[in-house]
Formats: structure tokens, C-alpha cells, sequence
């Protein structure tokens, strides 16, 4: 089923963070413990086991590629990919963590108006354009207030001396590496 929201995520460090700020992206706090609840309760309500996956962090969704993820992946491309079947970015923001590097959160939402300045979606390609020695797309429940779906991308250790070996792509909601 197609998502009405595709959640991409990935850490900074300080320096691409000031960065990131300097085009306009706004900081956010949220609440890491409320947010953690939810997610147990989310699992629990449609009969996962919300640490099934990760024992520091719970999750309510099932990992497309596995516990592992793909490996060597490049996501470029996907922005249009996604843009081409009715996804526009809303509401990108850093999310501000205390004990971790900072999350910088990418949301696409299906016929959702376009908020992103042409400075900050250069910046964030530019910032994407590598190998990502990781990447878990995750496909959640739906929301229960609001009944929405929503897929997670989380890419982690960025690669900058390595070629990716496959693609991300999105295919309609059924994710795949090519």
C-alpha cells in the first residue's frame, strides 16, 4: 500500500548542522521519552514486540531489508522518484538530540504542498549525494489517531570514499535496491 508519508532521516554532526541552519532548516526538541512510549504502544496495539528488533529503542514497524538493512546504498534519485508520484517535502526540520548527533528529518507527504527553499534541497543533495554504508526502510502501522501510513528511510555511516553498489528506489511503496 502506498504511504501518505515517507520519513527520511540520517545524523549530522555540528558543522553540517550550522549548515543546515544557515538555509533556513528550523530546529526542533522534541520529547525523546514520549516519543519512545508511543512507538512501544504503537507496537503493542497491533501485537508486535516493540523491541523485537532493537533493545535500546522501540519500533512498531517491519524492517523491508531485514535487521540489517541494505548496505552500500545511494538514494540518489529518490527525491524525484517520489516527487513524480505526488510526494512534495514538508516540514523538513533538525531533530535536536541531546546525548547523539543531531537527525536532520525529511518529510515527503502524498499531495502535500512543497516547503523547502531551493537553497536547502541543494544543500541536503549535496549532503545525500554519497554511499550510505546503510540504509533500513521500515514500513509502520497505521497511525491510530489518524490512520496514516508511514514508511521510514534511515541512512547511516556516511561513506564518502565509496561507490554505492545499488540504488534505492522507491517503486510505488514496494521499496527495492537495484
Amino acid at each position: 500500500m502506498k504511504p501518505n508519508v515517507v520519513l527520511i532521516s540520517f545524523n549530522i554532526n555540528p558543522k553540517w548542522r550550522e549548515k543546515f541552519l544557515k538555509v533556513g532548516i528550523p530546529q526542533k526538541t522534541p520529547d525523546e521519552s514520549a516519543l519512545e512510549i508511543k512507538h512501544m504502544f504503537h507496537a503493542l496495539e497491533v501485537g508486535r514486540d516493540p523491541y523485537r528488533f532493537r533493545q535500546e529503542k522501540s519500533d512498531s514497524g517491519i524492517p523491508v531489508f531485514g535487521e540489517t538493512g541494505a548496505q552500500f546504498i545511494s538514494i540518489n534519485g529518490l527525491f524525484q522518484e517520489l516527487r513524480q508520484v505526488g510526494y512534495s517535502p514538508n516540514g523538513v526540520h533538525i531533530k535536536k538530540r541531546e546525548e547523539k548527533f543531531n537527525t536532520l528529518v525529511i518529510p515527503f507527504i502524498l499531495e502535500g504542498k512543497e516547503s523547502i527553499s531551493p537553497q536547502a534541497e541543494s544543500l541536503i543533495e549535496e549532503f545525500l549525494g554519497v554511499c550510505w554504508g546503510y540504509v533500513h526502510v521500515w514500513i509502520n502501522p497505521p497511525q491510530p489517531e489518524t490512520g496514516a501510513m508511514v514508511h521510514t528511510v534511515n541512512l547511516s555511516h556516511r561513506e564518502l570514499k565509496k561507490t554505492p553498489e545499488k540504488t534505492l528506489r522507491f517503486n510505488g511503496g514496494r521499496w527495492k535496491t537495484s
